[in-house]
């Protein structure tokens, strides 16, 4: 081992989403030392805190009884994060409030932003626990509820479908959960597959090479699991569906993945990190094309029932953010809610050994769409069949801020509490983990490790 031996706690994750975060807050001020008669000491005042892609920094200008100016400066996504910062910075602005609920899908960017604007509220003289809102009764709301086709979820999967529908003539209404479009599409950080499209049809590499849609189907099926017939259909639509990505202005180019996870190169992964990362860029751009169509999503829409009229289902129920029930109606009805990484319950139900995983999953997937489905008679396949990934941060869902054995830390040792190495290092072996002692491992890797 080289002059720094680190040695860390491993957890075990459900999906596979990258970035990192922490929870550290500083301030500055400039604002009068000199007490008023108001609740405030009017000024400015900046405080930053920890979010998911790096520090918020929050600037606020209060005069005696009133925070009069907020300004976010951050690294945070756009759609998610950034939108989500904005709701509660207008919110707050106008209830003169501390007392919001952190956007869902959102969670460490929100509480980055309320962790800092509460120090420059304590920085101006204030106590924020304090300023709670006055207790009033909700309005409720009004929504559209019927249209030709009622999309639950506002993934990458829900928002294809509402273009696609409404290009074809449809009416269609996306309810979504959380507050913010994407869901888990985020966690497509590095890239995705798939075979001849056009940007990979111009790649000579990929043309020299052979590479076809029968090429991408062999490397998918290496996996032992694999159904050959839900393989060929990811593999012969793939090409189509890249290019429509690519129409609405994502700008792909191959990425050759070379790794121990790969028995030979890999020509079939395209990436476009113009945004941050492929998975941003791509939700920008499919969330942007939403818009521009006009289609309707309500947020904070919890579906929770499936209606049927004559064995046909022709609604869905969903609590609103009031917690009002609303019925939604439609000759069509699609579950684009995702999976169930967030709902450990029904995790240890289809796969008891992952029973005690934790998720890095960003959007609330918690089964509802699921359990809809089964109520009304759907069969299921392979539910157990959950991808792992061995390094997560407990109670934050978020990866591990440094790279760890399994084709990131090669050097690197997995031991448990009685410090013996338990298994060969790789990267997917979540099991053998949460199969030792209280589901705990430690890693013990050099300065190389920790700086890469």
């Amino acid at each position: 081992m080289k002059k720094v031996l680190a040695i860390m706690m491993a957890g075990v994750l459900l999906a596979g989403c990258t970035q990192s975060s922490s929870s550290s807050t500083s301030a500055s001020s400039s604002g009068s030392e000199e007490e008023t008669a108001g609740i405030f000491i009017p000024g400015s005042y900046s405080a930053t805190a920890a979010g998911r892609n790096g520090d918020v920094k929050v600037t606020a200008t209060f005069s005696a009884n009133t925070i009069d100016e907020i300004l976010i400066e951050s690294e945070e996504t756009e759609n998610i994060g950034v939108t989500a910062m904005d709701e509660l910075k207008e919110k707050i602005l106008s209830e003169q409030a501390l007392d919001v609920d952190v956007i869902s899908g959102a969670t460490l960017s929100s509480e980055a932003f309320l962790n800092a604007l509460k120090e420059d509220v304590r920085q101006a003289g204030a106590d924020p626990d304090s300023m709670t809102g006055a207790a009033k009764e909700e309005a409720s709301a009004e929504y559209e509820t019927e249209a030709d086709v009622i999309i639950v979820g506002a993934g990458a999967a829900g928002m294809s479908a509402a273009i696609a529908a409404t290009e074809n003539g449809a009416h269609v209404i996306i309810l979504e959960k959380s507050n913010v479009l994407g869901g888990n599409t985020v966690c497509a950080a590095n890239g995705i597959n798939g075979a001849d499209s056009r940007v990979q049809l111009e790649n000579e590499t990929y043309v020299e090479k052979g590479a076809s849609v029968e090429g991408l189907e062999s490397l998918q099926m290496n996996n032992e699991d694999a159904r050959e017939n839900l393989v060929k259909a990811f593999a012969e639509n793939s090409g189509e569906t890249l290019d429509w990505l690519s129409s609405l202005g994502v700008n792909f180019e191959v990425d050759i993945q070379d790794d121990e996870r790969n028995s030979e190169k890999n020509y079939y992964m395209v990436k476009d990190t113009t945004d941050g990362s492929t998975a941003i860029t791509m939700i920008n751009r499919v969330s942007a094309k939403l818009k521009e169509m006009g289609i309707t999503v309500y947020y904070g829409m919890d579906a929770h029932d499936l209606v049927q009229t004559d064995g046909k289902v022709t609604g869905v129920i969903a609590a609103d953010a009031n917690g009002e029930e609303v019925t939604f109606t439609g000759k069509a009805i699609l579950l684009a809610t995702g999976g169930f990484g967030q709902n450990s319950e029904l995790v240890g139900q289809y796969n008891e050994e992952l029973a005690n995983a934790v998720t890095d999953e960003v959007a609330p997937t918690t089964g509802e769409g699921l359990l809809m489905a089964l109520s009304v008679g759907a069969d299921t396949v392979n539910l157990d069949a959950i991808q792992t990934f061995p390094a997560v941060i407990p109670g934050y869902g978020m990866l591990l801020p440094f790279l760890l054995p399994g084709g990131f830390v090669p050097d690197g040792l997995y031991v448990n509490n009685s410090a013996e190495r338990f298994t060969a290092e790789a990267f997917e072996i979540p099991n053998e983990i949460l199969a030792q002692d209280k589901g705990e491992v430690y890693c013990i890797f050099d300065d190389s490790g920790m700086n890469d």
